[in-house]
């Protein structure tokens, strides 16, 4: 009886075809949950004012970067994790302490900065939901490492569909966005208990899967990650500054504008975080392995395909911008052309630079993210400080584009620099190996 045998190839064409499916997988859900995460800044546009749009932003940008922070990419630690350290178990239990920390800050916040009752309402919610949302991203982790992307995209266009719905009665009904943000808090924890732990569960093989707060476990896991969750927070936090001086300057319609025409570059930006997420498990092994080539050439179809798409989205914006804007939003909004044009600037360095970061991740650079981060962070608020009073709203997008650059470039230097380490350690290795003997010694086998 014979043996079945894989060549080099034939694996190799099944783990092409692998990726190429959980690609296929991770940006149809990535998109859908985009174009559902537009559609409803779309219909606040339409059917609400820009006043709500500007609570709704306001709640992400003091929530966002807080979540990032306490999450600490607890998604990407797992997807990473070729050597299975840590228990799906630590991580679901570091998460739901983790966002409810991150909740009660918001909160505070939002409180201590003097804002409108019903501001406060609405950036408590969306922090609220953006907790609940950290749940299933806890759980796209597991189904990352097992390379089941098919379960993230579902989970993902199911929040997204079912976010749309109930905004959309709910803005339409009410004409309030606390309203909108209670719906969709409900839709999205029932996504967590009807779909994402399930499928936990039976991955795992496990009759039920709850949080563990195990303290040994969660301060090594925390020792590992935070310095991640830094980064992500950073990055986020990066991202939010701008509308902080737009909305010092100019008030939260101001800052309703300026969201409207960021959300316009969620197309291109899903692609990049599909590809990202898609790579990221088979990245950490070719690293973990040593196989720098398959890594350069991974990282480097990611970075082309982020500059691809970015030009495209400059191309959109110089020349077909006041079209879009009207079409897309209402017609008064087509004045904010030169501000779309370069809010797209901006984000093609951005892209370029995020593929960059994921493949850092992968290779569990994590504290030196935080560095750089830190220093792009300071470049942005300097830049808006000093363009925003003058620009106005083109100058907050000037000064992401600024930081843009900054965040690239340092990137490209750490990813170099780790690289180089990496192929001095491979060189020491081989250097050291002792080599078998060629032959068997003569004196062995004749008298």
């Amino acid at each position: 009886m014979g043996i079945a045998t894989t060549t080099p190839a034939e694996s190799s064409s099944r783990s092409g075809a692998l990726l190429r499916r959980n690609f296929a997988w991770c940006l149809t859900g990535n998109y859908v949950f985009a174009a559902c995460q537009a559609l409803i800044v779309i219909m606040m546009a339409k059917f609400g004012t820009a006043e709500m749009l500007g609570q709704f932003a306001l709640g992400l940008a003091i929530s966002t970067p807080l979540i990032m922070l306490f999450d600490m990419q607890l998604r990407a630690v797992q997807s990473a994790d070729a050597a299975r350290e840590w228990a799906f178990r630590d991580c679901l239990g570091m998460r739901v302490l983790s966002s409810t920390v991150a909740v009660v800050v918001a909160v505070f916040i939002a409180f201590a900065t003097g804002m409108r009752c019903e501001t406060v309402l609405v950036v408590s919610l969306v922090a609220l939901s953006k907790a609940v949302e950290s749940i299933s991203d806890v759980c796209y982790g597991l189904f990352q490492r097992h390379e089941r992307l098919e379960l993230v995209s579902f989970s993902m266009m199911l929040r997204g569909l079912l976010a749309v719905a109930v905004i959309s009665v709910a803005l339409m009904n009410s004409r309030r966005m606390s309203f909108a943000m209670v719906s969709l808090i409900l839709v999205w924890l029932l996504v967590v208990i009807a779909h994402d732990l399930p499928r936990v569960v039976s991955l795992l093989g496990t009759p039920a899967e709850w949080p563990r707060f195990d303290p040994t476990r969660l301060r090594a896991l925390t020792l590992v990650a935070f310095p991640l969750g830094i980064a992500t927070m950073l990055l986020a936090l990066n991202q939010s500054i701008p509308r902080y001086f737009v909305q010092y300057h100019s008030g939260e319609t101001a800052v309703g504008i300026y969201a409207a025409l960021a959300y316009t570059s969620v197309a291109a930006v899903t692609v990049v975080d599909a590809l990202g997420h898609a790579m990221m498990s088979r990245l950490s092994h070719h690293f973990e392995a040593v196989r720098l080539a398959q890594f350069q050439r991974l990282t480097a179809g990611m970075v082309l395909g982020a500059f691809v798409l970015g030009v495209s989205g400059i191309a959109l914006a110089k020349y077909f911008g006041e079209w879009f804007l009207a079409v897309l939003y209402r017609p008064e909004y087509a004045r904010h052309a030169t501000l779309l044009l370069w809010v797209m600037i901006g984000t093609a360095l951005t892209m370029g630079a995020s593929a960059l970061m994921y493949a850092l991740t992968s290779m569990h650079v994590f504290r030196p993210q935080a560095w750089l981060l830190g220093l792009v962070v300071s470049v942005t608020a300097a830049a808006c400080a000093l363009l925003v009073p003058r620009f106005g709203l083109v100058g907050g997008a000037i000064a992401s584009t600024v930081s843009g650059f900054v965040l690239l470039s340092g990137a490209a230097v750490l990813l170099a620099r780790e690289l180089h380490r990496a192929r001095g350690r491979l060189a020491i290795s081989l250097a050291t190996t002792v080599a078998p003997p060629a032959h068997t010694p003569l004196g062995g086998v004749f008298p």
